[in-house]
């Protein structure tokens, strides 16, 4: 087993088959990168899967949200902020509305201005700043994020 599923596995997050969560095993993407598929199942979602970047057992209040078309474009975005100091991310891996969500995490948003000077521009992605962990479990959504 990787090191992002004996973390689940510390903290209690069976990463066998079963229950509210079902977890398959760790792998390396096609970049070199351990990162885990994740299917959680809750009543808003139904059944949403996730793929993890970098290092989940991360200290986080909230993420950065980026929306693509091609979920390549966001592979390359959260693979080149890993580098940039951020640690973990996670990427859909089933589009919604017709577009794959990365929601990029960090403990504050210092450097939502950054993200917006590097992908704020870009035609393949629509950058929606900075959303609380709190923001996030209240359901609310900021003016940035309806643009």
């Amino acid at each position: 087993m990787g090191e992002m599923a004996d973390y689940y596995n510390d903290i209690g997050m069976d990463t066998d088959e079963g229950g509210d969560d079902d977890w398959s095993n760790t792998r390396v993407d096609e970049y070199g990168s351990e990162v885990m598929d994740v299917i959680h199942q809750d009543q808003a979602m139904n059944s949403k899967v996730w793929t993890y970047y970098g290092d989940v057992s991360h200290h986080t209040e909230g993420k950065f949200l980026f929306f693509a078309r091609d979920p390549r474009v966001l592979v390359k975005i959260v693979r080149a902020e890993l580098l940039k100091g951020f640690h973990v991310g996670k990427i859909s891996t089933k589009p919604n509305n017709g577009d794959y969500v990365l929601c990029l995490y960090d403990t504050n948003d210092k450097r939502k201005n950054e993200l917006f000077q590097r992908y704020g521009d870009q035609a393949n992605v629509k950058y929606r700043w900075w959303k609380s962990n709190a923001d996030t479990l209240a359901g609310k959504y900021s003016e940035e994020f309806r643009q």
